[in-house]
């Protein structure tokens, strides 16, 4: 465990019980039968008043009126719905997550993404403690170059090669090959290690993670009548995803991880993976994984086959 508190996942967060579920036919109808129920009350008390016998035409006049009130009604059950998930770290996005983000005394960086952001207020209550906690050293880090850095491990005598009294901060840079420029580096240090900011004691290092290369290739197998690219595009997006979510500090990509990106797991959708790269023959070791590396997708090769 790397912090104090239990980080909660706000991606699996359930959306607030406030938020309203609508429709515009579920509108539409509620305001019609009300205009229905209206118009029969008032021929009760004046019989004179035609009956509303229209409803089945397509030119019927209430039912236009009533199509313009309910889309302007949806509206502004929308907008409420908005303005719930606004107050909320969570789902709120862009300038409303300024808002929130900064109840927690965290202003966004220039360029700095939502999710950055985001996780950089969940942080904020790790850097109270002046005692030296992970959390607060990741906080302090990440908040050095918010929009330079993807992931930043920390780490202390735990961990093999990380001596007593040494606190390693690990960074891993935004760049697509996940280089961290040495300007980055300096600004977590000058973040993080000078006398009168770090804590008592702690010899802090700064070091750029050890990043572990390689390549998607393999030939999807698929069934007769399917359409191979159709499949192959949908195919690279998962793997493209897949190999996003694994460009971390210790996160491993793994063989299975893989195959299942490629649809090993749907066999409707592909029947068997030819793969060349990053795994062949036998050897099928985990890439990354380590507490200082990380793994980075350099590229995805795909092609197709019709099965035989």
């Amino acid at each position: 465990m790397s912090a104090r508190f239990d980080r909660v996942n706000l991606s699996l967060l359930a959306p607030p019980a406030a938020l309203e579920a609508w429709s515009f036919e579920a509108i539409l109808d509620a305001r019609f039968e009300k205009f229905l129920d209206y118009w029969a009350r008032e021929r009760a008390n004046n019989p004179n008043l035609p009956q509303y016998d229209v409803t089945s035409l397509h030119g019927n006049p209430g039912a236009w009126h009533q199509r313009a009130d309910a889309y302007r009604e949806g509206l502004v059950r929308q907008r409420v719905n908005e303005a719930v998930l606004a107050t909320s770290l969570a789902f709120a996005i862009r300038g409303d997550l300024d808002v929130v983000a900064a109840n927690y005394q965290t202003p966004r960086a220039v360029g700095e993404s939502d999710d950055s952001l985001r996780l950089r207020a969940q942080l904020a209550w790790e850097a109270l403690s002046r005692g030296g906690s992970y959390g607060g050293y990741e906080y302090d880090a990440r908040s050095a170059a918010p929009a330079d850095i993807a992931d930043v491990a920390v780490h202390g005598h735990e961990v093999a090669g990380v001596s007593r009294g040494e606190v390693r901060i690990v960074v891993l840079g935004a760049a697509a090959n996940g280089a961290a420029a040495t300007s980055v580096l300096s600004r977590v240090r000058e973040r993080v290690a000078p006398r009168h900011l770090r804590k008592v004691n702690d010899r802090v290092t700064i070091v750029a993670a050890d990043i572990r290369p390689y390549a998607i290739d393999a030939t999807l197998v698929i069934p007769r009548g399917a359409d191979g690219a159709t499949v192959r595009a949908a195919q690279y997006d998962r793997a493209l995803a897949y190999a996003a979510s694994r460009q971390k500090i210790g996160a491993p990509v793994t063989f299975a991880g893989v195959m299942a990106a490629l649809g090993h797991d749907d066999a409707h959708l592909v029947l068997d993976i030819e793969m060349r790269a990053p795994w062949a023959g036998g050897t099928r070791a985990p890439i990354g994984g380590g507490p200082f590396e990380a793994p980075v997708c350099a590229s995805i090769h795909l092609d197709w086959r019709v099965a035989a």
